[in-house]
């Protein structure tokens, strides 16, 4: 299937809200895969009957990897914040239908390989340009958060339950790890490196969300 080159300012409608303040509201600061390989699919999964037992409960949001201290507060309201799902941006993402180069950069850890676009940072072209790569960017995570998923299962079924365990409690204890670094990083001013800053909180947001989304086991639901 052929890709979307991608451009910023697709059209001149106006942003969701939801895209806004995932990618642009100061208010959050504070608190890998390849298309080819991305297949969201649980046909044929099965694990022993103490998962079954976890999947069959009525309020599985409640249970939890085993052994791990309660997550933050600030984890735990940054993570449950929605998605742009209705943009086209992030469907084509998440499809694997959009060229995805002027991505790659900001698919990596902060700090982040400067920025090499010549538009002015404060104009309009540039700031709609950023909302257009964060929107982007959500759909590309998302989609890499399911392949992972499908790793994820895996475990149940070559580790068993406690290997499984195992593996996704060094998950996120090396995620949190990850947490607590970026959250204190205070590199990139809003004002003269506005998209640095935007990404930094998108990466925050992501990572707050990959933690909760492993730590009670949501790929299993």
């Amino acid at each position: 299937m052929k890709s979307t080159k991608f451009k910023c300012a697709f059209s001149s409608a106006r942003l969701s809200d939801s895209a806004y303040h995932l990618g642009l509201n100061d208010n959050y600061l504070n608190y890998g895969s390849s298309c080819k390989t991305f297949h969201h699919s649980r046909e044929g999964f099965s694990t022993d009957g103490a998962l079954h037992q976890v999947q069959s409960q009525p309020t599985v949001s409640n249970w939890s990897i085993p052994r791990l201290l309660p997550l933050s507060y600030r984890i735990e309201e940054l993570a449950q914040l929605p998605l742009p799902e209705n943009e086209s941006l992030f469907k084509e993402a998440l499809r694997c239908t959009l060229d995805e180069h002027a991505l790659a950069r900001w698919k990596k850890k902060p700090p982040f390989v400067p920025d090499d676009d010549p538009t002015d940072p404060h104009s309009w072209e540039y700031r709609r340009c950023t909302k257009d790569l964060v929107i982007a960017l959500h759909g590309v995570r998302l989609r890499e958060q399911r392949v992972r998923d499908d790793r994820r299962r895996d475990y149940f079924r070559k580790l068993g339950t406690k290997g499984a365990f195992d593996k996704l409690r060094e998950e996120v204890e090396n995620r949190l790890q990850v947490w607590e670094r970026v959250t204190v990083l205070n590199i990139y001013d809003p004002h003269t490196h506005p998209r640095q800053y935007t990404m930094l909180k998108h990466f925050i947001f992501w990572e707050a969300r990959n933690i909760y989304h492993i730590y009670y086991a949501k790929f299993l639901q």
